[in-house]
């Protein structure tokens, strides 16, 4: 017969042992969430930069881009509260991505992915005079994401070239 004192030694090593498998599983599923989490969180920034490009790639918006790389000192008001706002929203972006990275959601050849987009909106004219207006506002609270904006815009300075689309346009108009 087993006495009581024997019994309670094993009931409490057997309880301990459930409250390790326990912490353990939660372990496991914490770590699964995260990374669900994780993937979910890159996955809509990811769906917003391209929702983005595509809003870009319109044929209104392309020629407005067009008109605000070339003749920036042509746009109406309403031209330029358009390309402001899809700047804005640009920076916005990054912001979001810029948080997700530094909560390690994303890793950093993620985060330099969309930050080495930059000067394609922030290396216009338009973009170069915006810039120091926004980035006042990020500089105290995400000064990595400022040095790392300013970073890639200063690699190389933006100049229009629609080479490749010039050359893709001709060829079409061959074919014709």
């Amino acid at each position: 017969m087993i006495d009581s004192e024997n019994l309670n030694r094993w009931l409490t090593l057997a309880a301990n042992v459930a409250v390790l498998v326990g912490i353990i599983a939660l372990v496991v599923e914490i770590r699964t969430n995260t990374a669900a989490v994780r993937s979910q969180e890159w996955g809509a920034i990811l769906e917003q930069h391209q929702e983005l490009n595509l809003n870009q790639a319109t044929i209104e918006s392309s020629e407005l881009y067009t008109k605000a790389l070339y003749q920036p000192g042509e746009l109406s008001v309403a031209e330029v509260r358009a390309t402001v706002n899809y700047i804005t929203s640009r920076i916005i972006l990054l912001q979001r991505a810029y948080k997700v990275y530094q909560e390690g959601f994303a890793s950093r050849s993620d985060w330099d992915y969309l930050v080495n987009s930059t000067p394609a909106y922030l290396g216009t004219e338009l973009g170069q005079r915006l810039w120091p207006e926004l980035k006042g506002e990020f500089e105290v609270r995400l000064p990595g994401m400022v040095s790392d904006i300013d970073r890639a815009l200063s690699d190389e300075p933006i100049e229009p070239d629609d080479t490749w689309y010039l050359r893709i346009k001709s060829e079409l108009e061959g074919e014709k």
